[in-house]
């Protein structure tokens, strides 16, 4: 672990938030480590799937990373990651729940009456 990593891991998220809006992606790479396990934990809760899960965590800390402006109390980053967390992960739930009831209506005929 380089000097700066180290130093990075350190910091509180605040002032980690606060580098990674000035363009420091170590300081973002950190906020990733620290929070990976709570995000995973509460995707998987909703989705069940652990290859899923894998890759909505991804999704999860990219769309952190773009939405960073936009958190007010930077203190506050794990829960606000975490609810990004189980919103993406109900939309991918509600989407795979459409698209499985499709499914089952189109070999579903209609009653001759």
């Amino acid at each position: 672990m380089s000097g700066d990593r180290f130093l990075a891991m350190a910091l509180d998220d605040e002032a980690l938030v606060h580098q990674t809006r000035r363009g420091d992606r170590e300081a973002f790479g950190a906020l990733v480590e620290r929070y990976a396990g709570l995000v995973h934990g509460v995707v998987l809760e909703v989705v069940r799937q652990p290859d899923e899960a894998e890759d909505l965590v991804q999704d999860v800390f990219f769309r952190a990373y773009q939405e960073l402006a936009s958190l007010r109390r930077p203190s506050r980053f794990a829960p606000w990651v975490a609810q990004i967390a189980r919103h993406l992960a109900l939309t991918q739930v509600q989407r795979e729940q459409g698209h499985s009831r499709i499914e089952q209506l189109e070999g579903w005929t209609w009653p001759v009456g």
